[in-house]
């Protein structure tokens, strides 16, 4: 899946891989732990039962990142 420039952004502002073709382990997890630190920390609705827009956008570069 292409990231889109909102996602490409954040990433960036982490000094994160952009480029998920070849991602090397050490860049997938980095990518992974940042993204779900982000999501827990920052992510979370007022109300604390769901994501609010920037839980959203980290939860879709952690769907964006290959399975295989």
């Amino acid at each position: 899946m292409a990231l889109n420039k909102v996602q490409i952004d954040l990433l960036n502002r982490f000094g994160l891989a952009t480029d998920f073709r070849n991602l090397s382990d050490s860049d997938y997890f980095a990518i992974l732990d940042k993204m779900e630190e982000e999501l827990q920390s920052r992510g979370i609705n007022g109300t604390g039962d769901g994501l609010n827009d920037y839980g959203e956008l980290c939860r879709s570069v952690i769907a964006s990142l290959p399975d295989d």
